[in-house]
């Protein structure tokens, strides 16, 4: 957000709007969240990744990919 809100009115770059639209999405997104585990759910560990990794991406569907450094797989 302070990038964003720095870039637009301190340096008057228009693409900088991204940045703070994009916070303030993370942020709502992170107060529902918040919010719905409330109710007593939990989060849950569903994966163990032995190595470094890097790059979680999620598709669609909900599927997530990883990359795992050492062994050269996703």
């Amino acid at each position: 957000m302070f990038y964003g809100v720095t870039g637009v009115w301190g340096l008057g770059v228009a693409i900088d709007w991204f940045l703070i639209v994009g916070s303030a999405l993370t942020l709502l997104h992170a107060t529902i969240g918040r919010r719905s585990m409330a109710g007593g759910n939990s989060p849950s560990k569903f994966v163990d990744i032995p190595h470094f990794c890097e790059g979680i991406v999620f598709d669609v569907t909900g599927d997530f990919y990883v990359s795992d450094m050492l062994e050269g797989t996703i």
